[in-house]
């Protein structure tokens, strides 16, 4: 069995990770709204304006909900 970090399951570290194809490039030209960061906070965010009908554009640099929120802002982690 391969050795684990605190915090990080055996089955996790065991498998390979999936790689997705995600566009690099935003396919729109305009949007209302553009939320920077993929995170817990910018998910909701996106969810939130694109439920109350508006034009969302979200933009992140690495995988979506990575767990990066809890550090950026104390509202959506302890």
């Amino acid at each position: 069995m391969p050795r684990t970090r605190y915090g990080v399951s055996p089955w996790t570290a065991s498998t390979a990770a999936k790689t997705r194809a995600f566009p690099t490039t935003p396919t729109v030209d305009e949007a209302d709204v553009v939320v920077v960061g993929g995170g817990l906070t910018g998910l909701f965010t996106a969810w939130g304006l694109k439920t109350a009908g508006r034009g969302v554009v979200l933009l992140e640099a690495g995988r979506l909900g990575a767990g990066f929120s809890v550090s950026a802002s104390g509202l959506t982690g302890l």
